[in-house]
This record gives C-alpha cells, structure tokens and sequence, in this order.
C-alpha cells in the first residue's frame, strides 16, 4: 500500500491527529514496520477494526489530547492502553499539570 491509497481507504482522521496526512502517515509506518504484530490493514487493503493507534500515544500526547477534547479512544481505555484516571478525570490532569 502506498500514502495515496491509504488516504482513500483509511478511516475517519483521529482527532488526535493533525490531520489525514499525519494519519496517514503513521498508519503507512505501522504497516511497514517489522514490530507491529497487529497491522492496520489486511492484504486485502481492509482497515483491521483490532488495530489501536492509541497502542503508540506518548503520556505527553494523550495529555494534551484529553485537556484539548481530543482524545476519543475507539474501543476502550483499556483496549487503546489508554491511563483511565487521564481519560476519566481530565480536570485532575490540570491540576497535575
């Protein structure tokens, strides 16, 4: 799969990426790299519901994603290895912060 093809073909843009260039960027990287066991897409160019980008989210970015609204994990908090007290309590982030 190519950048132009996985732009078509990919999900809705995250909002916790810049923007579908971002996204398809890194689901380009995911699929070309070697320690991703879980692939964004099939052989077939389907998009892999079992996929998580939030597998990859640094502590920094999830932070400012929960402060900003834009972290909307897709499955769960545990399924996105998203922390639940960051997810659940964003004013205790603040005041963390």
């Amino acid at each position: 799969m190519d950048i132009a093809v996985i732009r078509m073909v990919a999900p809705l843009t995250p909002k916790c990426f810049a923007d579908r260039l971002a996204w398809a960027e890194y689901l380009l990287s995911a699929m070309e790299s070697k320690s991703v066991s879980t692939k964004p897409f099939t052989r077939d160019g389907i998009f892999n519901d079992s996929f998580s980008h939030c597998r990859d989210c640094t502590t920094d970015h999830r932070r400012a994603m929960v402060q900003q609204g834009r972290c909307h994990p897709p499955m769960s908090a545990k399924a996105c290895a998203v922390d639940a007290v960051i997810v659940k309590e964003p004013a205790g982030m603040r005041e963390a912060a």
